[in-house]
């Protein structure tokens, strides 16, 4: 594996989410070997933070926001200053659980082609956590979705390796040339949707994005979230969903969202 050595930039973004940080790094460590672990890039997002001892651990670059300007803006940030040919973008409240990581990095230098991996979410119980990987989203697919008849199960579920439409920005690997060509994710999109924005554009530049069964990862869920009023999530959900379906879909199916929208009383971040 002398090609993998130091190939790997581990990036998480920190908001409000000290009291899982600390399981974070720890599975990192333990879960990917050292001899492909470039650097672990924090970048904190939260000026009333208090990191304490992870600020003294080896091979860690803390970076300090100075405003919090979303997700996508922070993981730019820590892309920018990390040393690795490959990125793993991995939340604060999530851990490694699977220590195939070397053999992702091979299946990336076997395949050319391939541009984006995502893994198997799981809730602390163990159980499948739903919407780590999805198909193509268009209007359609977000009607059937809160009806009740999410296809999209069917790849969460999945045992083998398949290409999708996109997988979640709670845990992914990709390469660090193709997130430049890219642009990064789009800083316009403060939270929600910028992960399947990346994946539609590596899409359209011509890569798989591939989900990984293989590659599972314990998943708190929401830590940003928990002090926030459930109004600014709707209202960051929403406007990320409009503006992905301005960029990438018809304006038709724009106004019929909004339309449907209007006819549902619950919220629902499903894609």
């Amino acid at each position: 594996m002398n090609t993998l050595k130091k190939t790997l930039s581990v990036i998480i973004v920190n908001y409000k989410s000290e009291k899982y940080l600390h399981d974070c790094v720890d599975s990192v460590r333990k879960k990917i070997n050292n001899d492909i672990l470039a650097d672990i890039v924090i970048v904190d997002n939260d000026q009333e933070s208090n990191l304490g001892t992870i600020e003294s651990i080896p091979s860690i670059r803390i970076i300090r926001s100075s405003q919090n300007k979303g997700f996508g803006s922070a993981s730019n940030l820590g892309a920018r200053n990390s040393q690795g040919d490959f990125l793993f973008f991995l939340n604060p409240d999530a851990r490694v659980s699977s220590g195939n990581i070397g053999g992702i990095l091979d299946d990336f230098h076997a395949d050319p082609s391939l541009g984006i991996v995502g893994g198997k979410l799981l809730n602390k119980d163990g159980m499948v956590q739903e919407w780590s990987a999805g198909d193509e989203i268009n209007f359609s697919r977000i009607v059937s979705n809160n009806l009740g008849f999410i296809k999209d199960k069917e790849i969460w579920m999945s045992g083998s390796k398949i290409p999708v439409g996109w997988v979640s920005g709670t845990a992914f690997i990709m390469r660090k040339n193709l997130f430049e060509s890219l642009g990064g994710f789009d800083e316009d999109f403060f939270m929600y949707f910028e992960d399947a924005d990346l994946c539609k554009r590596a899409r359209d530049f011509g890569k798989t994005v591939r989900f990984d069964p293989g590659l599972e990862i314990i998943h708190h869920g929401g830590a940003s979230y928990e002090n926030e009023a459930g109004s600014a999530q709707k209202r960051h959900y929403y406007g990320s969903q409009d503006r992905y379906f301005k960029k990438h879909r018809h304006p038709v199916e724009s106004g019929l969202l909004k339309a449907f929208r209007k006819t549902h009383l619950f919220f629902s971040t499903r894609p």
